[in-house]
């Protein structure tokens, strides 16, 4: 039998617990949890070595496993955009490239009428 025959059970098993975020997993805590499935599913006999679940987490950070980033996870707390400092420009300098802006609006609906006429004319 080869050895990873259980390999995709174990892939499953890390990935339910990588996805559980109400709960922190260690190496220990994941090679127990890959243990009572596999024993649920397989029988007594099987276990994995905690060596076996490091290289399954290499394996599924990898361009040939999953490439998912394991190890981080973004967390984003409303006191940390609180925290960050909007630099708006002076009302004065708002005021012109609010006009630039109209202008060049302006200037496109013009462009896009003559353009439309030439079609018509010549289309």
């Amino acid at each position: 039998m080869p050895k990873n025959k259980n390999a995709v059970i174990r892939y499953q098993v890390l990935d339910k617990c990588f996805a559980n975020t109400g709960r922190k997993f260690y190496i220990d805590d994941l090679v127990e949890e890959c243990n009572k499935i596999l024993s649920d599913q397989k029988g007594a006999d099987v276990s994995v070595k905690k060596r076996t679940v490091q290289n399954d987490i290499i394996y599924m950070e990898s361009e040939a496993g999953m490439s998912i980033p394991l190890g981080v996870k973004a967390t984003l707390y409303f006191s940390d955009i609180k925290a960050i400092e909007i630099i708006l420009p002076p009302l004065l300098l708002q005021n012109q490239f609010a006009t630039i802006i109209e202008n060049i609006e302006a200037q496109k609906i013009s462009l896009k009428a003559s353009l439309k006429e030439s079609e018509d004319l010549f289309g």
